[in-house]
């Protein structure tokens, strides 16, 4: 199982290969550069799904929505968890001048907004809605 960086060591992780190779090399580490892992990189995340249940990978690397989303839908939930830690996380920064005119109340709509999507489970609609554009190839 993978629980921290150390586990990685020896592995075999999937990457689709149009993905973001950086989240193995943030916060200074360089598994693939070094040779701790084995990076495969076939065309698609089903295509990671079908490595990883031939024994040819380990694991496979994808945002949390649409790993779930995919293994779902694919009717593989009872074969692949998500790893306990996540490899890497990902944020999104606003900043706003705290002069300008009606910063505080246009935070204060943004934050509300963030809040009523994910309490609303829109968020996660969104997502899904994109990713099954881009797995339609739109």
């Amino acid at each position: 199982s993978l629980t921290d960086d150390d586990s990685l060591v020896g592995r075999t992780i999937c990457l689709p290969a149009d993905r973001d190779l950086s989240s193995l090399s943030d916060a200074g580490r360089r598994h693939v550069e070094a040779g701790n892992i084995r990076l495969v990189a076939p065309a698609s995340l089903i295509d990671c799904l079908s490595l990883v249940q031939r024994g040819e990978a380990d694991a496979f690397i994808a945002s949390e929505l649409e790993g779930r989303l995919t293994i779902a839908r694919l009717g593989l939930a009872g074969a692949f968890r998500m790893a306990e830690m996540p490899l890497t996380a990902k944020s999104i920064h606003i900043m706003l001048s705290k002069d300008a005119p009606g910063a505080k109340e246009r935070l204060a709509a943004l934050n509300g907004g963030i809040e009523k999507l994910k309490s609303e489970d829109i968020y996660v609609q969104i997502i899904a809605r994109h990713l099954a554009r881009l797995e339609a190839g739109n």
